[in-house]
């Protein structure tokens, strides 16, 4: 799923959320906060839901996760 989305991603946009997600799966948590850092960079609508959506429970505990939220003024 990671090519595709990379193959995908070279001739349209991709969301660095759905970026976040893929290596949420493979278990790839420094990348998952690299690309949440980038989603709140770019402002995608799609990180306004990071602080109550449960796919993000497992990341509640790591202090980038608090980060991220103070970074996003919240």
């Amino acid at each position: 799923m990671l090519e595709r989305v990379e193959a995908a991603a070279r001739i349209s946009y991709v969301s660095s959320v759905a970026r976040a997600w893929i290596h949420m799966g493979l278990g790839e948590t420094d990348k998952v906060f690299e690309w949440l850092d980038t989603a709140v960079d770019e402002r995608d609508p799609q990180i306004i839901h990071l602080p109550v959506k449960p796919i993000y429970d497992g990341l509640r505990a790591d202090l980038r996760f608090a980060i991220l939220l103070h970074k996003m003024r919240l």
